[in-house]
């Protein structure tokens, strides 16, 4: 029987990561060629909300393709109105062996050729692959190449190979539900990937940070595409007519790509001081290692003298993390295959009310994640639930008028399902069935033998008192057996 061996990781690259942040009014990278009508003045401007714009920058320094490759920016886009919006933007990839001049502008977007009466240019120099966002609806027509849905706005698209007037043929592309219109402020963000010859590209904002790929996997070798080329050097470009936008892009990546998801879990509901904790999940699914991986992560205020313990597995390695001012770090290293769990526990402030959250990423400076998870989020509800009064005096001999009373007198609604209303006294336990929310000022009775409506309708449906007239202590639990309140009366009072 033949023996099957793992896979040896591929190795990262001595020419990753290549960096560029945009934020000056110069770049430290001398192999930026900044085309007409760009220019740097706190991010890369590709255009300005006018007409007839049209500004690319090339990165005339090659970088190898065999190992896949990762691309992520942040873009914004801005329109002033008055008129329509466009063009729209690309993002293209072309052979690392030659150098070129933007492509075809308005439909072409710097990258195809455009024919068209008003004007026609040439595609780029023996492009790769050509990423469109496009607003107004041009580029996935016929005056950029062979195929495509006709023109249409607000969409994604991606053209294949070309050179000069030849090629470019329309290879996939979906519709963006509202387009890519963006401050800064939205954090809107660009992921591109090729792995194993698959193209994958992934838009987020700040209210989706672990992002939707709008193209996922789409096999880029087909018919009529050129062979991936031995290195690749990319390409930015935007384009004006009589529809504007102001184009721009900043904080630009470029590295080999790993996919480490990450999952973070915690309490739905807490008390009020409690111990909280957290425990967060990372897996390195490959294909390269992540040597410098690092877990960032806000914990709330409210938890205190928080505590940070690790445990790895299959080869992963810990350096020493900290908690501080609220802030969590743990560096990481993580070979193909191996995963660290991290947990961040702490004291629930006495007096926190509503709600608190946590978050968590995981980065890294020399790799990038390709994995949909790179960010975890737990927000746990603060319910101040209290037993406000027992009527233990109920009225006939099995006193089917007794309740208790539950109030929730916090500020965050509080879920019941599962918890346990009981006396000291065993077998006399009422579970609150599932999907029972206690909503926040809402008062509830669980009655001894009635049904009441307007007040829960929760009943022991016991034929037989519950609660001791001499005196006894009402107690409600969670699911996990924690008291969360009691009360006390008669004889039992103190």
């Amino acid at each position: 029987m033949a023996t099957q061996t793992e896979p040896k990781p591929r190795t990262a690259s001595g020419v990753f990561p290549i960096t560029e942040t945009f934020m000056n009014d110069r770049t430290d990278n001398p192999n930026w060629k900044i085309h007409p009508n760009a220019q740097l003045n706190g991010s890369l401007q590709l255009t300005s909300d006018d007409y007839n714009q049209a500004g690319a920058a090339l990165l005339d320094q090659a970088f190898p393709s065999s190992e896949g490759v990762a691309i992520d920016f942040d873009y914004s886009v801005e329109h002033s109105g008055g008129n329509s919006a466009g063009d729209g933007f690309s993002f293209f990839l072309i052979d690392g062996s030659v150098t070129t001049e933007p492509g075809g502008y308005g439909a072409g977007l710097g990258y195809a050729f455009v024919n068209h009466d008003r004007g026609s240019r040439a595609g780029v120099t023996k492009g790769y692959v050509g990423v469109g966002f496009d607003t107004y609806g041009n580029f996935g027509g016929g005056l950029t190449g062979p195929g495509g849905p006709g023109n249409t706005a607000n969409m994604l698209c991606v053209r294949g190979s070309g050179d000069g007037w030849n090629g470019f043929n329309w290879l996939t592309g979906a519709a963006v539900s509202g387009g890519f219109s963006a401050t800064w402020d939205d954090k809107a963000h660009v992921q591109i990937f090729i792995v194993d010859g698959k193209l994958t590209v992934r838009l987020s904002t700040k209210d989706d940070p672990n992002g939707t790929a709008v193209v996922d996997g789409f096999p880029i070798q087909g018919d009529g595409q050129a062979p991936l080329p031995e290195t690749l050097k990319l390409g930015l470009a935007a384009s004006t007519g009589d529809a504007t936008q102001a184009h721009r892009v900043r904080r630009l990546k470029v590295a080999l790509p790993t996919s480490v998801p990450l999952e973070m879990t915690g309490p739905e509901q807490a008390q009020a001081g409690s111990k909280v904790c957290y425990k967060i999940t990372v897996h390195n699914e490959g294909p390269h290692d992540n040597h410098d991986a690092v877990v960032e992560g806000q914990i709330p205020a409210e938890l205190h003298h928080p505590t940070l313990s690790v445990k790895t597995s299959g080869g992963a390695h810990a350096e020493r993390g900290s908690v501080t001012n609220g802030v969590l770090k743990q560096p990481l290293d993580l070979p193909v295959g191996a995963s660290a769990v991290i947990t961040v526990c702490g004291t629930l402030d006495r007096h926190a009310q509503g709600q608190i959250t946590a978050t968590s990423q995981i980065t890294s400076p020399m790799y990038t994640n390709i994995s949909d998870k790179q960010h975890g989020r737990v927000t746990t509800r603060i319910p101040d639930v209290v037993i406000k009064d027992v009527n233990y005096q109920g009225s006939g001999r099995a006193q089917a008028d007794e309740y208790v009373e539950i109030t929730n007198q916090g500020t965050a609604a509080a879920d019941l399902s599962g918890w346990t209303l009981g006396a000291d006294d065993a077998g006399q336990d009422f579970t609150f069935p599932p999907g029972t929310m206690l909503q926040p000022g809402q008062t509830v009775r669980v009655h001894t033998n009635e049904n009441h409506p307007e007040s829960g309708g929760f009943s022991y449906g016991s034929n037989r008192a519950i609660w001791n007239n001499q005196g006894d202590v009402a107690r409600l639990n969670d699911p996990s057996g924690h008291e969360w309140t009691n009360f006390p009366y008669g004889d039992k009072r103190r």
